[in-house]
């Protein structure tokens, strides 16, 4: 059964385009051993008053697996260009 966490976290990437190899949640290190899945998201948040392309989500997901054999789901959230900020949105198994 799924854990949802939503809190930011540190993540170490690798390539182009990026891809996340390890993060940091609550002062300790995950090191990632497979990105199962990737995917965008465009959508608009459900509070969002307006549907124009300036309330749009920009989010990039990963659904991954780490050492410890945990599947977590995470997301680079690109909605502030300068500063953008990844979220560990939940704990899939594990």
């Amino acid at each position: 059964m799924a854990s949802f966490i939503c809190e930011r976290i540190s993540v170490c990437c690798e390539g182009t385009p990026a891809k996340p190899v390890s993060f940091i949640w609550h002062k300790k290190e995950y090191r990632i051993v497979a990105v199962k899945s990737s995917w965008h998201d465009w959508g608009f948040a459900r509070s969002a008053p307006k549907k124009d392309w300036r309330s749009r989500r920009h989010r990039n997901y990963f659904l991954v697996q780490t050492e410890g054999g945990k599947v977590f789901e995470i997301y680079l959230d690109r909605a502030n260009p300068s500063k953008p900020r990844w979220i560990l949105h939940k704990l899939v198994s594990g």
